[in-house]
């Protein structure tokens, strides 16, 4: 595709998008100013939230209380607050998942894993029904906020259409989700305990040729304290397991020297 295809292309994509502060202006009573303010991220800042922690940054909000366990970890994202929904509604107000839409059949499942305010799943249901989505995070203001924005589009964006799983942070697995066909894991790996684990219960519910779209930072002691030393600990470990249970068919290679990007793997 030429630039200037390309670029017609995603203009017509977005063409269907209201803008991105509109639903967080709506659910928190804030202005659009506001909500620009309060999604941005750097270090040092202690914005006053809505409804959540107020003159804390992120790391002492962080170092507040214990983070050691899968479920201490958790509990972070609960005292987080309203910080996860007004960050990642500015950081993906330009997202666009073509990709997945094209890979996604008709009647098919979606997985978010670890869904936040669910961005891929918010986009795709603007511009198609046929799919049942299945999103899955822990418990927090941003899970709340995807079941609020989703069901208040449409009456009908209830189960079977789109269903919410609350991630119990000892237990991974999803068996009980059933079968998808692609399933979308952003932003992700690099803040749970044990990455390999949770890779394997998602691959495991793959269908054959299923897809799945993954992202894993490999930092380097320079992100979040939510980046967890041993989630990188297992990073060679859980892609040298993904090369043998799927076939990498888009995106850097995970452990090459540029690691980074989203790429993409096909299910046997």
């Amino acid at each position: 595709m030429t630039r200037r295809s390309v670029l017609q292309a995603l203009r017509q994509w977005t063409r269907l998008d209201p803008p991105w502060w509109r639903e967080v202006c709506a659910y928190y009573g804030v202005t659009r100013r506001r909500a620009v303010t309060l999604g941005r991220r750097q270090r040092g800042r202690r914005p006053a939230f809505p409804g959540g922690p107020s003159g804390l940054t992120y790391e002492e909000i962080w170092a507040r209380a214990p983070r050691e366990t899968a479920e201490q970890i958790a509990a972070f994202y609960r005292d987080l607050g309203p910080w996860p929904v007004f960050r990642q509604a500015l950081r993906r107000r330009y997202g666009a998942w073509p990709d997945v839409a094209r890979d996604l059949p008709r009647g098919g499942t979606l997985l978010e894993y670890g869904c936040g305010i669910a961005p891929v799943t918010a986009w795709l249901e603007r511009r198609r029904r046929d799919f049942r989505a299945v999103l899955v995070d822990v418990p927090g203001h941003a899970l709340d906020f995807a079941v609020w924005r989703l069901r208040s589009r449409r009456d009908d964006l209830v189960e079977p259409a789109v269903a919410f799983l609350t991630l119990n942070p000892l237990c991974l697995d999803l068996a009980t989700v059933g079968l998808y066909d692609v399933a979308v894991v952003s932003e992700v790996l690099e803040h749970v305990v044990s990455p390999l684990s949770v890779m394997q219960s998602v691959v495991s519910g793959l269908c054959p040729g299923g897809v799945l779209y993954e992202d894993f930072t490999a930092h380097a002691g320079d992100g979040s304290p939510a980046d967890l030393p041993s989630a990188q600990a297992e990073r060679t470990d859980m892609y040298l397991w993904l090369f043998r249970h799927a076939t990498l068919t888009r995106g850097a290679h995970p452990l090459g020297a540029e690691p980074g990007g989203v790429r993409r793997w096909v299910a046997p």
